[in-house]
């Protein structure tokens, strides 16, 4: 084994890691939040906590790629489109339990139904929080002058 292998060996091996620790830290801090909410009757914090964190989550998964961009020659780009059609709708999923929950969520009359279905499982908006987290590495690329 040469030295470029054994470094990237113990580079993932360190990102691993460090993904596990933010993620037993993410779990300890969402009990906090769970026993604030029991105390206070304000589930908004908490809220935003579910639409966060797998965003994080999503952008930890994404860092390789990004860093392996970071050292590629070329001019760095933002895929508009990409962040358009993907990013906006799925940023639209991740946000509905903040919006639920706020006042703006009476002005949103057109998307109750949509609400209704998706805040029965919190399925919908962790996994739309994890592709959200992504795009936002995939969608920063270097590209070729060209």
């Amino acid at each position: 084994m040469n030295a470029n292998n054994v470094m990237r060996f113990f580079g993932y091996l360190l990102y691993t890691f460090l993904v596990g620790l933010i993620l037993l830290k993410g779990s300890q801090y969402e009990q906090q939040l769970k026993d604030l909410v029991a105390q206070t009757y304000k589930p908004l914090p908490y809220q935003i906590y579910l639409s966060v964190y797998p965003i994080v989550i999503g952008f930890l998964m994404g860092l390789p790629k990004l860093i392996s961009n970071f050292f590629k020659n070329g001019i760095w780009r933002f895929d508009l489109i990409k962040f358009v059609a993907i990013g906006i709708p799925v940023l639209l999923v991740v946000t509905m339990p903040i919006v639920y929950f706020s006042p703006l969520y009476n002005y949103l009359k057109f998307l109750r139904l949509l609400f209704y279905y998706s805040l029965g499982s919190p399925i919908p908006h962790v996994v739309a929080g994890i592709v959200f987290g992504y795009l936002i590495c995939s969608v920063l690329a270097k590209r070729d002058p060209t």
